[in-house]
């Protein structure tokens, strides 16, 4: 049998398995290795993080924080920052509702 093949599919296996059943003992090594950045927390409560890609839009925007602000719940917006000019007032609302704001680079296109 060609061992390469048999290298390569334990390979995309474990990386299926670390993505997702994500062993805590592997985020733990991964933690050790940058500093600051969380990847999960410990918590007794029943809670979901929701984040919100490639904003603000004029149009989907809005609604997105209609239905957020009908159910009283909180998301990171990922913005692209060369979208922002025009759309000033809804990252004002973001902000002023709650919302965390994250960079998502300053254009829309592949970064690699």
């Amino acid at each position: 049998m060609n061992y390469f093949l048999i290298l390569s599919s334990s390979a995309v296996l474990s990386l299926i398995a670390v993505l997702f059943f994500q062993p805590r003992y592997l985020l733990s090594i991964v933690t050790f290795l940058f500093p600051g950045v969380v990847y999960f927390a410990e918590t007794d409560k029943q809670l979901i993080a929701l984040t919100i890609d490639d904003g603000p839009d004029p149009i989907t925007t809005p609604k997105i924080l209609e239905v957020l602000e009908r159910y009283g719940a909180h998301a990171t917006f990922f913005i692209i920052s060369n979208r922002v000019k025009g759309n000033e007032a809804l990252v004002e609302r973001m902000v002023s509702y709650g919302h965390e704001l994250a960079n998502h680079l300053t254009e829309d296109k592949p970064s690699i």
